[in-house]
């Protein structure tokens, strides 16, 4: 009776909210009180970030629905490739996880796309399970790999670094540290990017250290994302994508202050483009697929292997390899109207591999399977060589008919065919294709780029428009007010927007997204003619913020005003 006295009653209240709908993905977090990005962009970004990743994650304990995982009681950061399928629940590539040749790179880089902490959060679980593989020390010394090497995926729990095909590939270490850089940009977590620098840098030095200091080229040991072409010595894949990636990793590296070291990656990817226009360039519209150390001068001669491969000449492309716009142009016009007619420009499927054949004596053991095919990693670049040289109509056919095909089936198949449908009998319910369209309508048609230093809007057309998704709320309009709220990763970076009016002049003021909180402070600033012919405006956030005092870099809202 006494204890019973003793107790008090406890009170405690919650709620729910219930968004009902009739899309495959969630409502509840989206905006009502304020426009938003046109329905079926919306639908496009929102389907094809949660119709497929989140499905394909393995990252929760005793793992029913994940072959080779079920009873492991704790926690692993694995990712499928697929969704669970069919009675059985299925997936492709059955047993296998983590993927970073670029496959994963989509997947994780969907969830972090969403702005949903919780999801953003299992995207670099899933990061760091590879990264704990990564081949040092003891890792080394277990599985016999080569030092720095990143597993290239796993076999149930197990780590194996070879591809598929048996082949050794630049692109895991390659595109798991462009996810590691993705998921900092733009959770705008800090500390973990200090706290795992070493660990990327060691990812990253596998692929440097492939680099001829001399010629300033890369050796590549096969091919950087279709494992099963033949490919080695100095190819232009590798190479084209290793001049955008020392300029990514070089903003890393200043983020955390290392500027030393940005600065010695920076000057690493111009001497690395310009030797591969002059080694690779073919003198007239594309980059060859590899020079041999024995023939440097194989260009000249017009005896390099050369297979016109559509994937390395989008990267380069989109990572201003050329060096110049009519170049660029030129790239894009062989492939757009050229000798294939399986290109997208064609009524292809976005977009296609190569202008040549490979064959079976082209590929390892004879595995002739991406060699008639479109891949959604080449449609991703392809879409970024598009934004470089403002080519704008292309793209948007391209993109109508993966975003078309998202609406329609929701879940898509891994590849798509010459008639420009996806084929069938390649594996079902892939991520790779949703998340491209979730990844291109927000970076090249609205063109949101959240990055270390700065965060730039430049949308592939010159039109006015709101986006309020995650944790990325802006509304752009050059011709008036653009608001810009995004993960500002510290008080030092820019806001770059873009199709400003010349010479117009602008007032840029700082606001606080608390309301318990007020400040503002006012900087003028006038735009600069680019010499690729478009306007810019240039906002520096660190001025802005010492203008107004403010500590709090993550509680800034960007007002950028025409003056009229």
């Amino acid at each position: 009776q006494q204890q019973q006295q003793q107790l008090k009653a406890t009170e405690w209240s919650t709620s729910l909210t219930l968004s009902p709908n009739n899309h495959n993905f969630p409502v509840g977090d989206l905006t009502t009180s304020q426009p938003n990005i046109a329905s079926a962009d919306l639908a496009g970004i929102m389907t094809g970030i949660y119709g497929s990743s989140p499905g394909c994650l393995c990252t929760f304990p005793n793992s029913p629905q994940c072959q080779g995982m079920e009873g492991k009681q704790q926690k692993l950061g694995q990712i499928a490739t697929t969704i669970a399928r069919g009675s059985n629940a299925n997936r492709g590539y059955s047993g296998t996880y983590n993927y970073f040749d670029p496959d994963n790179f989509f997947s994780t880089s969907a969830l972090i796309f969403s702005g949903v902490p919780f999801l953003q959060e299992q995207a670099r679980f899933v990061i760091e399970r590879s990264g704990d593989h990564l081949c040092i020390g003891p890792i080394e010394k277990q599985y016999k790999c080569a030092y720095g090497q990143l597993p290239h995926h796993f076999v149930g729990t197990t780590p194996t670094y070879l591809a598929l095909s048996g082949a050794t590939q630049t692109g895991p270490n390659t595109f798991w540290t462009k996810s590691a850089l993705q998921y900092a940009k733009n959770s705008g977590n800090i500390q973990w990017l200090k706290s795992y620098m070493p660990t990327l840098r060691a990812a990253a030095a596998f692929c440097f250290d492939l680099i001829d200091r001399d010629l300033h080229l890369l050796l590549a040991p096969g091919s950087l994302m279709i494992d099963v072409f033949i490919r080695g010595n100095y190819t232009a894949d590798s190479n084209a994508m290793m001049v955008g990636f020392l300029q990514e990793f070089a903003d890393a590296e200043e983020a955390v202050g290392n500027t030393t070291g940005a600065m010695a990656l920076r000057k690493m990817s111009y001497d690395m483009a310009a030797a591969t226009r002059q080694y690779l360039w073919d003198g007239v519209d594309h980059f060859v697929t590899q020079v041999n150390p024995d023939n440097m001068n194989c260009t000249a001669k017009k005896d390099c292997r050369d297979f016109v491969d559509y994937d390395s000449n989008t990267i380069a492309v989109a990572h201003n390899v050329t060096g110049s716009i009519d170049d660029a142009k030129k790239v894009l016009h062989r492939m757009d109207d050229g000798i294939q007619k399986c290109v997208a420009a064609q009524g292809g499927g976005p977009q296609w591999v190569s202008e040549i054949y490979y064959g079976k004596a082209d590929t390892t053991s004879g595995n002739t399977g991406d060699s008639a095919t479109a891949m959604a990693r080449i449609a991703w670049f392809d879409a970024k060589a598009r934004h470089l040289v403002g080519d704008a109509d292309s793209f948007t056919a391209q993109l109508a008919v993966m975003q078309r095909d998202l609406l329609q089936y929701t879940w898509m198949h891994e590849r798509y065919a010459c008639n420009g449908q996806m084929m069938v009998n390649r594996t079902a319910a892939y991520f790779e294709y949703p998340s491209a369209v979730a990844m291109l309508l927000r970076e090249i048609r609205y063109g949101i780029v959240v990055d270390f230093n700065h965060t730039t809007v430049n949308p592939i057309k010159k039109e006015p428009f709101s986006y309020h998704i995650g944790n990325v709320n802006v509304d752009y309009n050059p011709a008036d007010v653009s608001i810009i709220d995004v993960p500002l990763f510290s008080p030092y970076v820019e806001i770059r927007l873009h199709h400003v009016a010349a010479n117009a002049e602008y007032v840029a003021t700082l606001h606080s997204r608390s309301k318990n909180s007020a400040f503002g402070g006012k900087l003028h600033v006038k735009s600069e003619k680019l010499a690729s012919g478009n306007d810019i405006i240039t906002v520096p956030v660190n001025t802005l913020m010492e203008l107004s005092s403010v500590n709090d870099h993550k509680d800034v809202v960007i007002h950028v005003a025409l003056q009229k």
